[in-house]
């Protein structure tokens, strides 16, 4: 029988680091017995072409939608022809699926892979005040690289947004899959074993070993600062590049972000708008807490609420003060990179150079 993990995010919750770090470790992962299929790191495709098949309708046809579904044909294919008996899927779009969505996904798998098989879903839930503030930074990213036009301010943003009912989504899921099949686990530092990575091998069972190879700081869909993220906002809203030019703009503000003087993130949200958000979701947090955690007194995050008293101040935007730091660590930034490829450069044997070499020996030898 066939154990089908299928991880369901949340979003901003460590998905990309995961999805990189079982995709690099897929030969380990297979000697450990454990498929993650694909050629790329993430499965959110299935959800994509699932959806655009039909599946949040009512004639959803689970044996026609496989011709029209290429991804998801190649990837049921290598399930059905691997030894594997425990598989891997892990993509955050399914988080979002109606329950219409998620009934067509179980009766699709269920009739594309064969044999018997069980399910267990992940889904790891971050607290709905910083999951705002961090959604807001990946949509400007998002719209830098994909050079959407403009970007919103982050209050244009908040107006806009609908706070994540973890329970409404949970329940969902549990219904079609059965509740004892559901893993939840907060995202919280505190509530992680050790981190995301062990933590996630935990959940499953699969001991994470000291062969795996050990995630880079690019393999993490990292955060930039309130800065950076305005500068990128700026940048989409004033400037048309090629998408080359802004993956490596973007990739150098990242590095920045990494080695720059942040030591804290600004923080969007006053600590009274913090407190409206966690008590607008308190029950429905408590519920998942006592009936998927077994927390009789409802604690679903530990880390303290914040005290509407404590003094804060809303960020203002870039300032001269702060804008010309971030060029110049990006000119120092590139010239490092520069200087970088010119000692490789130097290392490398010119070909010219070592063909006249043969061609001089060659000679010595034909006069000898």
């Amino acid at each position: 029988m066939k154990l089908i993990i299928i991880h369901i995010g949340g979003h901003k919750t460590g998905s990309t680091a995961i999805q990189k770090f079982l995709f690099q470790n897929k030969v380990l992962l297979k000697k450990q017995g454990w498929l993650f299929p694909g050629y790329v790191h993430a499965h959110n495709t299935i959800g994509v072409e699932l959806k655009n098949s039909g599946a949040f309708g009512p004639d959803f046809d689970a044996d026609g939608c496989i011709a029209q579904a290429p991804f998801t044909k190649k990837i049921m294919d290598e399930i059905n022809k691997s030894d594997e008996e425990r598989v891997i899927i892990s993509a955050e779009f399914f988080e979002h699926f109606p329950k219409r969505g998620v009934s067509n996904l179980k009766c699709f798998l269920d009739k594309t892979i064969d044999g018997e098989r069980k399910y267990k879903i992940v889904y790891y839930c971050r607290r709905q005040d910083f999951l705002l503030e961090s959604s807001y930074r990946e949509k400007i990213k998002i719209e830098f690289l994909e050079g959407n036009g403009s970007s919103s301010t982050f209050r244009e943003f908040k107006a806009l947004s609908i706070l994540r009912n973890y329970s409404i989504i949970i329940d969902t899921w549990a219904e079609i899959f059965g509740k004892d099949n559901m893993i939840i686990q907060p995202y919280e530092k505190g509530q992680l074993n050790n981190n995301i990575f062990s933590d996630f091998f935990n959940k499953i069972e699969l001991e994470l070993t000291d062969e795996y190879l050990p995630p880079s700081e690019e393999i993490s869909n990292i955060g930039l600062s309130a800065d950076l993220t305005e500068f990128l906002r700026l940048l989409t809203n004033s400037m048309q590049t090629d998408q080359k030019f802004r993956n490596k703009l973007y990739w150098t503000l990242v590095r920045l972000n990494i080695e720059g003087e942040h030591p804290k993130k600004w923080e969007y949200l006053s600590p009274n708008e913090r407190q409206e958000i966690l008590v607008q979701c308190e029950d429905t947090n408590q519920k998942v807490a006592r009936e998927y955690l077994g927390r009789e007194d409802g604690k679903f995050f530990y880390e303290p609420w914040p005290d509407p008293e404590e003094p804060w101040e809303s960020y203002k935007g870039l300032t001269v003060e702060t804008i010309v730091p971030i060029f110049c660590r990006m000119l120092f930034t590139k010239n490092e990179e520069v200087n970088k490829k010119i000692k490789n450069i130097q290392r490398t044997p010119n070909p010219l150079q070592k063909l006249y070499t043969i061609m001089k020996r060659l000679k010595e030898i034909s006069f000898r």
